[in-house]
């Protein structure tokens, strides 16, 4: 059925000919940004259309064993290069996301001059409540009762709130989140991104090993052309 008879192999390849496999793999093109979906269907394609050749060229009777795992050594070659690209494009959407997100976070969060007063007490209090074991559940509940606790959270050194480092990034996400809720789900799309893009070499290394053997391709060098 295909050039190898690895178990790992074999199970990868037919994964591919399945819609929940590929989505798995590659990410779902329905439900990953907009800006991707044809990305990533394009790279599932390729991938299917690539394993249904091989499919073909396990069984052709008009190529001997030497010149199936060259030609399987093509198809991967092809499929590397689109699996490539598409991990390149899915990283600097990642990164457009993220970048955006964080420069309006900044703008809408950002210290100002008529808020300085207050956002000095504001700093003054957290320090002081957290000092205390209640101190995470007290920034909390100012975090409910004031969008000027958020800003203070946003664009503050964690030193001047007197949280440690753990918590200081949870909060400031939190903070961003109560009252920017699209620029969090941006930054959490950018993560997801970020993740889905680290799974591409996985999956360009098992088409390397999945698609056919160096050790036999590598003998096609070998041919005396008459």
């Amino acid at each position: 059925m295909y050039l190898t008879t690895d178990p790992a192999a074999v199970e990868f390849l037919d994964l591919t000919m399945v819609d929940s496999g590929l989505n798995a793999y590659l990410g779902d093109p329905e439900k990953t940004d907009p800006m991707l979906g044809a990305d990533i269907k394009g790279a599932q394609i390729e991938l299917q259309h690539a394993v249904k050749k091989l499919q073909g060229l396990s069984d052709d009777p008009t190529r001997t064993d030497v010149q199936k795992h060259e030609a399987g050594k093509r198809l991967a070659t092809k499929v590397i290069e689109r699996l490539t690209a598409t991990k390149t494009a899915i990283e600097k959407r990642a990164k457009e996301l993220e970048s955006s997100a964080i420069a309006d976070a900044n703008s809408a969060l950002g210290p100002r001059a008529d808020k300085a007063g207050l956002h000095s007490e504001i700093r003054d209090y957290l320090i002081e409540v957290n000092r205390k074991p209640d101190g995470l559940e007290k920034t909390r509940a100012a975090l409910a009762e004031s969008p000027e606790v958020a800003a203070v959270l946003w664009h503050s050194p964690r030193f001047l709130t007197g949280l440690p480092q753990e918590s200081f990034e949870n909060m400031r996400v939190e903070a961003l989140k109560s009252v920017r809720p699209d620029l969090h789900a941006n930054i959490s799309n950018a993560i997801g991104l970020t993740k889905l893009a680290a799974k591409y070499p996985t999956v360009i290394g098992k088409v390397s090993r999945s698609f056919y053997n160096e050790q036999v391709a590598k003998q096609a060098t070998r041919r005396v052309e008459v």
